[in-house]
């Protein structure tokens, strides 16, 4: 049995339950991946290219006789007649459905559920992790260098590219990682569309902010916050940080710049799913 038409089927059958299953495996996706293998993440699903260049000098072509996918797919398109190849092709679909209906009905459940939920790059599309094929183009794309690979979550939402603040903002006006997806599952986006797209909503751990708990004067959050999402509520003679909701687009600025570091940042963004447009009255 060859191992390609296993895999290709595995894909399809899986794919159709909502699982992708060995979607990193496709060509393109693997050669684009290159560029992204600073983030640690990555380097899993990346080693494929070396290995396959060292399995090339035994076996002239192995990638795309016996591996590949996509190689699988057109050699099924030509046409055939010979019998024996017929019962082959029949007896790989039905050995990828065996495997890859029961693989999309239990892998989602495997793997550290309890993960912290993903703040998906702008324009993400509902079914991020089942179009996304991890090829990265939005991780070399980003100027800000803040999307990164995700290495925990369930088997599904492995490796998907997601957003930290710890290194910079998603920038406002900032559409590069929007023109890059080769899959739609980062919708392009105007520049215009991308700064009312709501990705995710800032909290304040009240616990943390200097102002909140330990009576300290500082509003760095308010002053970083691109769209005035943060106002004031008085505790004392102190301002403390209080978040609108209605007006955040989770673009990091405040998690980013806040300076309480003793137990962590004292704001963060949780995500938002699905991504929607707001605007308010004053845009």
């Amino acid at each position: 049995m060859r191992l390609n038409a296993l895999v290709f089927w595995i894909i399809v059958s899986a794919s159709v339950c909502g699982l992708p299953a060995l979607l990193f495996l496709d060509p393109l996706a693997t050669f684009s991946r290159t560029g992204a293998l600073r983030e640690a993440a990555a380097w899993i699903p990346g080693l494929l290219i070396p290995l396959m260049l060292l399995l090339s000098f035994f076996q002239p072509q192995v990638w795309c006789t016996h591996l590949c996918p996509l190689g699988y797919c057109f050699d099924l398109a030509s046409l055939r007649s010979n019998k024996t190849v017929l019962n082959r092709d029949r007896r790989q679909f039905l050995a990828g459905l065996g495997i890859g209906i029961p693989a999309a009905l239990l892998l989602p459940k495997l793997g550290n559920q309890s993960a912290k939920p993903s703040i998906l790059p702008p324009g993400a599309a509902k079914q991020f992790a089942t179009t996304c094929t991890r090829c990265y183009a939005c991780i070399k794309a980003c100027p800000a260098k803040i999307i990164r690979v995700k290495a925990d979550g369930g088997l599904g939402e492995r490796f998907i590219p997601e957003l930290y603040f710890d290194k910079g903002i998603c920038n406002e006006f900032c559409v590069r990682c929007t023109e890059v997806c080769p899959t739609g599952a980062i919708r392009k986006l105007t520049e215009d569309v991308k700064r009312h797209t709501k990705i995710g909503t800032a909290k304040v751990d009240k616990d943390k902010c200097l102002a909140w708990a330990d009576n300290e004067y500082c509003l760095v959050c308010d002053e970083f916050c691109p769209y005035q999402a943060i106002e004031t509520e008085m505790k004392g003679d102190i301002a403390c940080p209080v978040v609108i909701a209605e007006k955040c687009r989770g673009c990091g600025g405040c998690e980013h710049n806040c300076p309480a570091v003793r137990a962590g940042k004292a704001i963060f963004v949780t995500p938002v799913y699905p991504q929607r447009i707001i605007r308010t009255e004053s845009e």
